[in-house]
C-alpha cells in the first residue's frame, strides 16, 4: 500500500491540465522553482526532482511554451546518467516565466492554482510526524519574489499560513490539518485530500483508545494502590487488637477487604450488608487509620465502640 507521499507525488504527476492558460502559469512556475546558473547568455536550470521534469514533458504542449522548441532540445543529462538533468533556459523563457507573475492576480483562480501547483512541484513537501501534519515551501533568499507571489496567492485563497525565517532561506509553512487539506484540494489533488482526511480520522481514533486504555490501567493501578494500603491497614487493626473493639459496620468492612483483596472502593462497598458509597468507604478507611494510630499511641477515647 502506497504512502500518502507516493500518492500525493504521483496523482501531482499526471494531474489533468485543464487549458492553455493553466499549462503556461504552472510551466512559469516550475522553471522559476528551479534552481538556475548563469551560462554563456542563458539560465541552467536543474532541481534534484526528477518527477518536475516529468512533469513538464506532459505541460509543455498544452501551452504556449511549445513555440520555443521542443522540450527536449533544451534538457541535458549527465554523460554517466548518475547526477540531475537540467534545462537549457534562454533568457526570453526566463523573461515569459517572469511575466506571467504579472497577471496572475487579474487572472481566473485555475490560473492561480496552477501556478502553485507548480511551484509546490519544486518547492513544496508535506511531512507526518508522529503528531500533527505540516506542509512547507522553502524559499531561497534570491527568490524572495516568488515567495512574495506565493504568499499573496495563499492569502487569496484564504489559505491560512506562518511565516519562519532562517539565514539562507525562507519557509511557508501550512500547520492545520483543514487548510491543508483546502490546499491540496485547490491543487486538485481530491485522492490524496481524503487519504489525509481518513489518515487523521484513523489517528484520531487511535489517540481516543490509547488515552482510554490509559486512563484505564492509571484507575486500576490507583484501585490497586488503594487495595494494597487497605489490606495492610486490616492486618494492623486485627494485630493491635483493634478489630474487637470496632463495631460491627467496622469489622464487616475490615474482613470484606481481607477477604477481596483486589475489589474497588465502590465495589467494595457494594458488598457489604447494607451497601455504601464510595465515598463513605474511604472515610471508614480514612477513620480507621486516624483509631489505629490513636491505639498504638494508648488512646483510645476515639474508637467507634460496639455497642
Amino acid at each position: 500500500m502506497s504512502t500518502i507521499a507516493e500518492k500525493l507525488w504521483d496523482e501531482w504527476l499526471v494531474a489533468p491540465v485543464k487549458g492553455e492558460r493553466e499549462a503556461d502559469a504552472e510551466i512559469g512556475a516550475l522553471i522559476l522553482s528551479m534552481k538556475g546558473k548563469e551560462e554563456k547568455g542563458k539560465t541552467v536550470l536543474s532541481s534534484r526532482r526528477l518527477f518536475l521534469f516529468r512533469r513538464l514533458h506532459r505541460l509543455w504542449n498544452a501551452g504556449t511554451w511549445k513555440e520555443f522548441g521542443e522540450l527536449g532540445s533544451f534538457l541535458r543529462f549527465p554523460p554517466d546518467l548518475k547526477g540531475h538533468p537540467a534545462l537549457d533556459a534562454s533568457q526570453s523563457m526566463m523573461g515569459k516565466a517572469l511575466g506571467i507573475l504579472g497577471f496572475l492576480h487579474e487572472g481566473p483562480p485555475g490560473s492561480r492554482w496552477a501556478w502553485l501547483k507548480g511551484i509546490w512541484g519544486g518547492l513544496g513537501s508535506l511531512y507526518l510526524p508522529q503528531t500533527g501534519y505540516y506542509l512547507v515551501f522553502r524559499f531561497e533568499q534570491k527568490k524572495k519574489p516568488i515567495e512574495e507571489k506565493a504568499a499573496a496567492l495563499l492569502k487569496l485563497a484564504g489559505i491560512r499560513y506562518t511565516e519562519r525565517c532562517r539565514s539562507f532561506h525562507t519557509d511557508l509553512l501550512i500547520r492545520d490539518q483543514a487548510q491543508i487539506v483546502a490546499f491540496l484540494s485547490g491543487l486538485g489533488l481530491f485522492g490524496t485530500s481524503l487519504a489525509l482526511e481518513e489518515k487523521s480520522l484513523m489517528r484520531s481514533m487511535r489517540n481516543r483508545a490509547n488515552k482510554l486504555v490509559n486512563c484505564d490501567s492509571a484507575n486500576i493501578r490507583k484501585s490497586l494502590d488503594a487495595a494494597e494500603r487497605q489490606l495492610e491497614l486490616a492486618e494492623q487493626v486485627r494485630s493491635s487488637g483493634l478489630f474487637e473493639r470496632l463495631a460491627p459496620s467496622y469489622r464487616e468492612l475490615v474482613t470484606t477487604r481481607l477477604e477481596n483483596p483486589s475489589a474497588s472502593l465502590r465495589e467494595l462497598g457494594q458488598m457489604l450488608s447494607r451497601p455504601v458509597t464510595k465515598s463513605t468507604v474511604e472515610y471508614r478507611w480514612s477513620r480507621l487509620g486516624r483509631l489505629l494510630e490513636n491505639t498504638v499511641k494508648g488512646e483510645g477515647r476515639h474508637v467507634p465502640w460496639e455497642s
